[in-house]
């Protein structure tokens, strides 16, 4: 369990991402793999064309995987296993989410989402349960909670409903609203104090991770511009006990794995296989850019 932090300090397990966003180490490592799995399943970073939503299915078939490390950590309650999942999860969506979203099957793309929120809600509110939904023990909480809400909020856009991202608000109105001075004050000097650590060599974070500031603090500017609201001030505080039916775990994931299981779980063309890096070869060969013929098989 975390111990408390002076405002200056993040508490050792947890780090930032970029200068925005605060997350666990465990969580910032989960995140890093989903990365490099996307790059891996990702044809045109291996110059190749195979069809149209091979990256979508692909990706999706990703998360399902996630999905399945996360379903007994649900089950039994362990909470503090499931957390890095939850907001490594919210933190992909949120940079590399958008594939999986725009499959031709939309009603996978959908119990998807509702999968993810049904997992991410009952963790939420076993935490509160448990009087330990608060950044004492989860420093980084209200970084998921934006980005689960964002997220949720995009999805909606797309179509791709569900009824997380109100669950969310709630819960980020009600801990941090009227906070926000106090709260600013004390993410500025975290930042300063992790870019500190960094400029003498004592965290060990990724080399572009100081260029990514400079653009996410650019990218603030322009937002600060745009909108002073907390991102949760749409929030509405019985939401945090919605009881919409896709936030019912037991009962969403049944439908999830009952839709998922009538889906094509391997590529339907080439090796029964996203990860184009367990390709040979010769299976790459009549999908490169560099093949003569033309013929993709449109």
């Amino acid at each position: 369990m975390p111990a408390a932090r002076s405002s200056k300090q993040l508490p050792k397990e947890y780090t930032f991402l970029n200068s925005k966003t605060i997350i666990s180490k465990k969580g910032k490592a989960q995140l890093l793999d989903l990365f490099d799995k996307a790059k891996n399943r990702d044809p045109d970073y291996h110059d190749m064309y195979i069809y149209n939503d091979f990256l979508g299915y692909a990706m999706i078939w990703l998360v399902n995987s996630i999905f399945k490390t996360m379903n007994p950590l649900v089950t039994k309650s362990k909470w503090d296993e499931l957390y890095p999942l939850v907001e490594s999860l919210a933190q992909f969506f949120l940079m590399d989410g958008d594939a999986w979203m725009q499959v031709d099957d939309e009603e996978f793309a959908v119990w998807t989402n509702k999968a993810y929120g049904s997992i991410l809600v009952t963790m939420l509110r076993g935490l509160e349960t448990q009087g330990r939904l608060d950044e004492l023990h989860f420093a980084s909480l209200e970084d998921l909670l934006k980005a689960a809400a964002e997220w949720g909020d995009l999805a909606k856009e797309m179509e791709c409903r569900a009824s997380y991202s109100k669950v969310c608000k709630a819960f980020g109105k009600r801990l941090f609203a009227g906070k926000e001075a106090a709260r600013k004050k004390a993410r500025e000097e975290m930042v300063d104090a992790w870019k500190k650590k960094l400029e003498d060599g004592d965290e060990d974070e990724d080399e572009d991770d100081e260029d990514d500031d400079e653009d996410e603090d650019d990218d603030d500017d322009e937002d600060d511009d745009e909108d002073d609201k907390p991102w949760y001030h749409k929030g509405v505080a019985k939401d945090a006990k919605l009881k919409a039916s896709d936030l019912n775990y037991t009962t969403t994931w049944k439908a999830y794995k009952k839709y998922a299981s009538g889906v094509p779980s391997v590529p339907l063309r080439g090796p029964p296989n996203w990860d184009l890096t367990k390709w040979k070869k010769s299976d790459k060969a009549q999908f490169s850019f560099d093949n003569d013929d033309d013929d993709f098989g449109f």
